[in-house]
């Protein structure tokens, strides 16, 4: 049985983003009790986290209309920024206390790392020059510009409310 057909035009780059949003849920459940959930919404201007929200579910939702292309700066930047992603999310499960976790770069880095996973998939998503899903890819590039900024910024007014 073949779980994921990594073919050209077949699987879209949601199956990579798929795994790390799930692992994104468990990594929020692990943050120790004073970074939970409400600490990230209370007082947090409306329009972004309604940005936030909505670019980043527009995003995902063009992801599963975008083929996978497999190519080796899209393999790097997506390995790369997952594993500093996962390492960002870590240190602030493991060592929430410490300085850097509570620095403005260790604080915000699930946020920021999260754009150099998902620039990956962008050039995972690379289409030929003629293809139908060009424009499509340049709509997606929009979106995870957006969100990235939207996302970022959101960790960045949490961090100044420590």
């Amino acid at each position: 049985m073949q779980i994921m057909d990594l073919s050209p035009h077949r699987a879209p780059i949601a199956n990579f983003a798929l795994p790390i949003l799930a692992l994104n849920v468990l990594f929020v459940a692990g943050l120790p009790g004073d970074k939970t959930p409400k600490l990230f919404l209370a007082g947090m201007p409306a329009a972004l986290l309604e940005a936030e929200k909505t670019l980043g579910i527009a995003l995902l939702a063009l992801s599963f209309a975008l083929p996978f292309r497999s190519n080796r700066t899209g393999w790097m930047l997506f390995t790369v920024g997952t594993l500093a992603w996962m390492a960002a999310w870590g240190w602030q499960i493991i060592a929430p206390d410490s300085m850097g976790a509570r620095s403005a770069i260790g604080f915000t880095a699930p946020a920021w790392t999260a754009g150099i996973w998902i620039a990956g998939l962008g050039f995972l998503a690379r289409p030929p020059v003629f293809s139908p899903h060009r424009a499509w890819l340049q709509t997606w590039w929009g979106l995870a510009i957006g969100f990235f900024a939207t996302h970022v910024a959101h960790a960045a007014l949490v961090w100044t409310r420590l």
